[in-house]
């Protein structure tokens, strides 16, 4: 009983989790030298994968695809610390949670690069074409 208990808990908590939109200061996480602007940091977000949660998933979908938005999720990180970001959040990365993900091993020279293409072709400028972050 106790098992059933505890295993419906973290149901309920991870799917309201995985249903709770990004927090709006994510930039504030990723740290490098010389860059300060939100902008900046946003623009680099983007240029390494982020949606800035244009693309919010239900819990049943993120469940679905959970393998994919973790790869993606690990090649964001990556792609951030590739360019010279730390990320200062408590809440700490997939690789530090597990370090035995595939994506987490591979050598930094595998790992995409920021890319203007996929910021400008990205989730958050086809919804948003018009926002700043959205200007070449």
């Amino acid at each position: 009983m106790i098992k059933i208990v505890l295993v419906v808990s973290f149901s309920v908590l991870l799917s309201a989790c995985f249903s709770m939109p990004p927090r709006a200061d994510a930039w504030t996480f990723w740290k490098k030298k010389d860059v300060v602007l939100k902008a900046d940091v946003e623009r680099a977000m983007l240029e390494c994968g982020y949606s800035m949660g244009a693309d919010r998933a239900d819990s049943d979908e993120l469940r679905r695809n959970y393998e994919k938005y973790l790869k993606e999720s690990v090649f964001f990180y990556r792609c951030m610390e590739k360019d010279g970001f730390r990320y200062t959040s408590e809440l700490g990365t997939a690789c530090e949670e597990d370090q035995n993900l595939f994506e987490c091993k591979l050598p930094i020279e595998q790992i995409p690069s920021r890319d203007i293409s996929r910021r400008l072709n990205g989730v958050y400028c086809t919804k948003f074409p018009t926002a700043e972050l959205c200007k070449p």
